[in-house]
């Protein structure tokens, strides 16, 4: 089967029916399809705005002369007493701020104080913890031991500059850097 692409080709819009019979009502059968699709849309699309239009301009509202019945109601004498209520409830309480609190020294906690419970205000200062002391104060101790070696290093080398210019002044000589 040899086709031949010039004869297939339409010079006019008009040859293509002449050349091509069986695509042509292929085609037609098509087109109408998708009309009839596009016309059967617009149809319901239209019945559904008039049925929605017409629904929502009925009110169910009735006129009449008469007045409307009062409710009934009943009468209570009441005293004035103290009432008690109870509510019971499940609930979950937030609060609107929360701060995380962090040490400048690390070490165990000895006592938590009343004020570092949740739910109470602290202003700057107050004392929340008290964080275990014992190895601070060992620290502090052998930090002070370490000044005093220092001051009776000093001490010493004072004591031994005053000797030596006494004997530099005993022997008549001038120190070599005074």
């Amino acid at each position: 089967m040899n086709y031949d692409f010039a004869k297939t080709t339409a010079e006019k819009p008009g040859d293509f029916k002449q050349t091509h019979p069986s695509l042509n009502k292929k085609a037609s059968r098509i087109l109408r399809s998708q009309w009839l699709w596009v016309v059967l849309s617009v149809m319901f699309l239209s019945l559904v705005y008039y049925g929605l239009g017409y629904l929502e301009d009925t009110a169910d509202v009735t006129k009449s002369d008469a007045p409307r019945p009062l409710p009934i109601v009943s009468v209570e004498n009441v005293s004035v007493a103290p009432q008690r209520v109870e509510i019971h409830t499940f609930a979950e309480i937030r609060p609107r701020w929360s701060a995380e609190l962090t040490a400048s020294v690390s070490g165990r906690i000895k006592t938590v104080f009343d004020n570092a419970l949740a739910g109470k205000s602290v202003v700057t200062g107050t004392k929340l913890i008290e964080i275990e002391s014992s190895r601070y104060v060992a620290e502090l101790a052998a930090a002070e031991q370490a000044r005093k070696e220092a001051d009776l290093a000093l001490w010493q080398a004072k004591n031994a500059t005053l000797l030596a210019r006494r004997e530099f002044k005993r022997n008549n000589r001038e120190p070599p850097n005074d």
